[in-house]
Formats: structure tokens, C-alpha cells, sequence
């Protein structure tokens, strides 16, 4: 992890294997932001399920488990926000053909849910889709 912080700020990068077992870097890279800023534990529960299910997107069905491409997560945190960055080296998706996950023919399904938790929880979402595909998830620490 590379750190750049002050008093005020954090900021690091964290490059992650296409594997599942990168999942678990996730947390700690959380709890630092949560310990420095004294994030609440419902924060810090939103945070670590949509940086979750965005690294599991990007590991998944961006890079499809290929161990010669990368996640770029970079985190930058301040007293009023925080904003996460999930990059993938996939072909990207066309994101105004995504299922419905509330329709009656998607609700039993194991997957196809994670975009439509992320828009829920994030304070805004952002997608990048040049040169793969990024997520930019925002949080207002001022709530």
C-alpha cells in the first residue's frame, strides 16, 4: 500500500491479483480510514460492502479471474470525503442494458445485484470506461 497522508488526508493505492483471495486486503485498508476519521460503524459497513462488491465485479466479470490482469484500488479521504476508485483491465459493460435485479425473474439469482447495491448505499457513483472499466464511489463524511 502506498501512503501519502497528512494530519487532514489519506490517500494509497492498492494493486490486487485478479483472485478472490484479494478480497480479503479490502478491510484493513478500511479500518485505517475508519480509525483515522472516526467513521461511524454504519459507514464502515456501507464502505466495506461496496468496495467489496466492486473489487469482486472488477475480479469477476471485468478481468474474469485472468491472474495477468490487475484491480487498482486508490482511496482518497478527508475530513468531508471519501472517495474509492475500482479499476479493472475488462472489456467494460454496456451499463444501460444492466438486468433489474427487483424484476420477478431476477430475484432468486446468485448474482447480478452488485451495481444496484453500490448506486443504493454510495452518496454517488461514477463509471470510467476507457481503458477498462473504473468505479468511482463517493461518501460524504459530513452526514
Amino acid at each position: 500500500m502506498n501512503d501519502k497522508s497528512n494530519s487532514s488526508d489519506i490517500s494509497f493505492t492498492q494493486e490486487l491479483t485478479s483472485e478472490r483471495k484479494s478480497l480479503k486486503l479490502v478491510e484493513p485498508m478500511l479500518k485505517e480510514i475508519k480509525q483515522k476519521f472516526c467513521i461511524s460503524n454504519e459507514l464502515y459497513c456501507n464502505l466495506v460492502i461496496t468496495v467489496t462488491e466492486a473489487i469482486n465485479n472488477a475480479i469477476i466479470h471485468g478481468n474474469k479471474f485472468d491472474i495477468n490482469k490487475h484491480v487498482y484500488v486508490k482511496v482518497d479521504c478527508n475530513n468531508k470525503a471519501l472517495t474509492v476508485s475500482v479499476k479493472d483491465q475488462g472489456n467494460g459493460f454496456d451499463l444501460d442494458n444492466l438486468e433489474n435485479p427487483l424484476s420477478p425473474e431476477n430475484l432468486l439469482k446468485e448474482s447480478g445485484r452488485g451495481i444496484f447495491i453500490i448506486k443504493k448505499i454510495a452518496d454517488d457513483v461514477k463509471f470510467n470506461f476507457s481503458d477498462g472499466t473504473e468505479i468511482i464511489l463517493n461518501f460524504n463524511l459530513n452526514n
